[in-house]
């Protein structure tokens, strides 16, 4: 995903809100578990991608406060 940190979140809740409205216009149930599965990945990329912004937002803090990495 090409852009800022703005730019990934909307792109991940839009490919979250269209697996949604998949799983709710499929004719299938099978093609409706397909998309809550699919929505369900995107759920779950969400929350890694705040978790490693929060994250490295921490680490950005320590070093402004003189902690160095541990690399």
């Amino acid at each position: 995903m090409k852009g800022g940190s703005h730019a990934r979140r909307s792109e991940v809740a839009n490919k979250l809100l269209n697996a949604v409205r998949l799983a709710n216009e499929g004719t299938t149930q099978q093609s409706r578990d397909d998309f809550i599965e699919l929505a369900n990945v995107w759920l779950k990329l969400a929350a890694q991608l705040e978790s490693d912004r929060a994250l490295l937002d921490m680490l950005d803090n320590a070093q402004t406060f003189g902690i160095r990495r541990f690399a």
